[in-house]
């Protein structure tokens, strides 16, 4: 019995590589996270997992949910939310993101948020569910508040 199958090896990180490659699209692509593009990269029934104590924390179910969610980012801050992938981590079944995250609104401190964006992956290898994981997060409710 070997420790290590090659076969099996190549042919898994071959898969990760490609699933890796694509998380990193998403968070390079101009216009990603629009609804309308993302919507191909999550499986319809996906869920958001979102932390805090403020109006936009809480689970967000399916597409619509998960594009509600990113419109009210969009209309709460001056410009949007700007993420910048700082590295991607591959496993089996769940991928993490960490991400810097920025965002402005009038009256408030900016965000600086440092994140983990934390996947599962379903069976045709798209997104099936997402949590935020944040650094610090009495300022993320503070700036979503």
């Amino acid at each position: 019995m070997e420790l290590f199958d090659f076969e099996y090896s190549n042919s898994y990180y071959t898969n990760m590589n490609y699933i890796t490659d694509r998380i990193e699209a998403l968070y390079s692509t101009p216009g990603a996270f629009d609804p309308s593009v993302l919507a191909s990269s999550l499986e319809p029934d996906v869920i958001l997992h979102v932390p805090g104590v403020h109006p936009l924390s809480g689970d967000h179910h399916g597409l619509a949910g998960v594009g509600g969610f990113l419109q009210r980012t969009r209309e709460a801050t001056t410009d949007g939310e700007h993420l910048e992938l700082i590295e991607v981590l591959g496993g089996k079944s769940h991928i993490g993101a960490y991400v810097r995250v920025t965002a402005q609104r009038a009256g408030r401190t900016p965000l600086v948020n440092h994140t983990i964006h934390l996947f599962r992956l379903g069976d045709d290898d798209r997104i099936a569910e997402i949590w935020f994981h944040n650094r610090d997060q009495a300022p993320v409710d503070e700036f979503w508040s």
